[in-house]
């Protein structure tokens, strides 16, 4: 049996039958353990070719395969080696379209921290502790405030704030300057994380970790993806990556 086949008639079924991320995930890392790296990286490329079907079941594959690559020093010594060698194959096959979900080149940009030193006058001089109990609260005016905290513990919980609006957290991934680490906590957002306006800031926001964009930019409808293609504040890989998939 073939690697095309094997896809049609033991993994897509799979995928298509749930559509739950944590058993998609369990499923990703079965398939990374039990076959060769040179069948996943077909596998992957099958993926990537078939990411705009109707049925979605490729975007299914991609979503828990990203969020199993973007927390990999939580998975097993065996699963982290073996992504290593899936992408070594990968670069040895030219299969350029799969080597760039491995790749986590520099940011583009870096913000400075002193930009955020006075972020809040009064709460600036709050405990974190004390920021972190605010977070919880169903004060609105409290939510919008902390949106502007620069420490990745405090928006972790106000990401789970009920009085949390779509539209915060889109300005909240656009905002520039912004730290890393603050955009990563909106994508490991289990209320966000598949959120499509939520993502597409993510990735054009030029102070994300471009392994994040990278990632991201391939779970993108067409008309994103030409916008990111045209963005030239972004990394030069994430517009290549958009290149790929609306060529």
């Amino acid at each position: 049996m073939n690697i095309r086949d094997i896809y049609e008639t033991e993994i897509r079924p799979l995928f298509r039958t749930s559509t739950e991320l944590s058993f998609h995930k369990h499923l990703v890392r079965e398939i990374l353990l039990r076959l060769e790296p040179e069948d996943v990286t077909d596998i992957l490329k099958i993926v990537i070719s078939t990411l705009r079907d109707e049925e979605n079941v490729s975007l299914r594959i991609m979503n828990a395969f990203v969020d199993v690559l973007m927390n990999i020093e939580s998975e097993s010594r065996i699963l982290y080696e073996r992504i290593e060698t899936i992408y070594l194959t990968s670069v040895e096959k030219n299969f350029d379209e799969v080597k760039f979900l491995f790749v986590s080149p520099p940011p583009v940009m870096v913000a400075d921290p002193k930009d955020y030193e006075e972020w809040d006058v009064e709460l600036s001089k709050v405990t974190l502790g004390e920021r972190k109990s605010f977070a919880k609260r169903l004060d609105r005016k409290m939510v919008e405030r902390l949106l502007r905290d620069p420490t990745p513990e405090v928006i972790r919980i106000l990401l789970l704030n009920p009085r949390l609006f779509e539209s915060d957290v889109i300005a909240l991934g656009a905002r520039r300057p912004n730290f890393a680490p603050v955009l990563l906590e909106i994508y490991n957002s289990f209320r966000w994380k598949n959120n499509r306006r939520i993502r597409v800031t993510l990735v054009r926001n030029p102070y994300s970790y471009p392994k994040l964009s990278i990632k991201l930019a391939y779970m993108l409808p067409k008309t994103e993806l030409c916008q990111v293609r045209n963005d030239t504040e972004i990394h030069p890989v994430i517009r290549d990556v958009a290149k790929y998939l609306t060529s």
